[in-house]
């Protein structure tokens, strides 16, 4: 940047789809380079904006703290805007078919959450709390097991995870684990849904994933299925991407079902058209990826409705990653309208990173304080973030507390009032609001049930429910397998726009 910066030039332009990824700091040295000075310097910029904006964000933050972070965003909004255009591929959104994605939870099997819980409770855990790199290789590590625990075993892409980490960690794990990807549940998902789509359409799917181990492993699937497929990865020459992308488009789902894809090679700039469908298999600190990756198939020229598939181990890193994500985004959002956070962790935000949340229920959707029905239904969506007023808790006309009559508490009131404050302090999840949340209990519940003359009118309530899951998640494929008895999905968040 400092070589960039002496360039000796009267006007300066900067053109970029992500100008901020991962924190406040990228977006102040993109503005000082086209208006050096006028965030100050560095350290000042960080005092006066970011740590109050980032600061006001965190699910602790006092109402002080939230509005101090409000003022500084609006004020640095206020300064960038008078030089900033920014346009998003929502501008194209009317041009082009339909898009539903699914963020997709999935239940991790009995011996993928065996092999979690023994890292955790490793002795190696406790020292990588204190150690940065130490933490950073046992993320690797988790971030595989939530793909397939025999991950681990592979010798490629050994660099991810140092030999000695690996050697005190396999003999914690059965070798039967180790040595089959039965164990892994987004397997089993994807298998599922890959056969209920070239079954029962004739549409094509986009597969990605940030490793080639994974992508070996998913390779691996689509053979034992005898599923035609493409691949691009790092390893695949510059000169014959293209020519696999054209082969791709033109080909029948006979010819090429599948296009295998690695999101670091091939993540920016492809058009995939060929296919409707797009699963991300793992996903990335960095959200400007995953997105950039799911508008492989969504882009001009394509002619089909564009179902997205977003994979996350529910409870585990993989959701919390996701959550992190969400803040980033939310923040970016705030700023310019897309991505950024902070990136760093504190002792405690690692020891809930790495806790594996063997609830039924949701960790995200349970962070929302949501209280809708996990039906879908727009109705039961929440609100979006209220401002609580200082004066609400501490009003003068209210009588003093501890004096009235039981009879004249207002117990409904109080609880509102404590939901307000919550869904407050909650404004880094906000953007999920956009989604519908589904339960998937609910369709197997209703597929499940025996429907006699005596039961009928008892069930009908099921069946108008069943319709209105149908109806949010809008793709009969996914629908279909939400509905099997043993499917492992345990949760789904979907949004549709046309």
């Amino acid at each position: 940047m400092q070589a960039i910066q002496s360039l000796n030039t009267e006007r300066r332009v900067i053109l970029s789809g992500t100008p901020l990824q991962n924190d406040l700091g990228e977006f102040f040295t993109a503005i000082d380079f086209v208006n050096p000075g006028l965030l100050g310097q560095r350290s000042a910029f960080k005092r006066t904006f970011e740590t109050p904006i980032v600061r006001s964000r965190q699910p602790d933050a006092s109402e002080s703290e939230l509005e101090k972070g409000e003022a500084r965003w609006k004020e640095l909004v206020s300064l960038t805007s008078r030089f900033m255009i920014r346009r998003t591929a929502e501008v194209l959104t009317k041009y082009l078919p339909p898009k539903t994605e699914h963020i997709v939870f999935v239940r991790p099997t009995a011996a993928q959450a065996a092999a979690y819980r023994a890292i955790l409770t490793s002795p190696i855990f406790a020292v990588a709390l204190g150690n940065t790199d130490m933490a950073l290789q046992l993320i690797n590590v988790l971030k595989k097991i939530c793909n397939s625990p025999a991950l681990l075993k592979s010798k490629k892409d050994a660099d991810d995870t140092p030999s000695e980490m690996l050697q005190s960690l396999l003999p914690l794990i059965p070798p039967n684990v180790l040595n089959s990807n039965a164990s892994s549940a987004k397997l089993r998902v994807l298998d599922s849904l890959v056969h209920r789509i070239y079954t029962t359409t004739e549409e094509k799917i986009v597969i990605v994933s940030n490793y080639t181990q994974t992508l070996d492993m998913i390779e691996r699937l689509l053979v034992s299925l005898s599923y035609t497929y493409c691949r691009l990865d790092g390893s695949t020459p510059a000169k014959n991407r293209q020519g696999l992308v054209e082969k791709f488009n033109r080909s029948s789902q006979k010819n090429h079902f599948a296009f295998l894809l690695s999101a670091k090679s091939g993540g920016v700039g492809l058009n995939l058209v060929g296919a409707s469908r797009i699963v991300l298999f793992d996903i990335d600190w960095n959200p400007a990826t995953d997105l950039q990756a799911m508008a492989r198939i969504h882009r001009d020229g394509q002619k089909l409705p564009c179902k997205i598939y977003r994979f996350m181990i529910q409870g585990g890193l993989d959701e919390k990653i996701y959550q992190r994500q969400i803040m980033k985004m939310g923040l970016a959002n705030a700023v310019v309208d897309n991505k950024a956070s902070a990136s760093s962790f504190s002792r405690e935000e690692l020891k809930d990173l790495f806790r594996l949340d063997e609830r039924e229920t949701c960790q995200t959707h349970d962070l929302l304080g949501c209280d809708c029905d996990c039906r879908g239904s727009l109705e039961t969506q929440i609100e979006p973030p209220v401002k609580v007023e200082e004066e609400e808790e501490d009003s003068d006309d209210e009588p003093l507390r501890g004096f009235g009559s039981a009879s004249q508490v207002d117990i409904d009131g109080q609880e509102e009032r404590i939901k307000r404050r919550r869904k407050a302090k909650q404004p880094k999840l906000t953007l999920l609001m956009e989604y519908r949340h589904i339960d998937p209990k609910h369709l197997r519940e209703e597929k499940t049930e025996e429907v006699d003359l005596v039961e009928k009118e008892s069930t009908r309530g099921n069946s108008v429910d069943a319709d209105a899951i149908a109806l949010a998640v809008d793709d009969d494929v996914f629908l279909d397998m939400l509905k099997e008895k043993d499917s492992r999905v345990g949760f789904v968040l979907t949004k549709s726009s046309s």
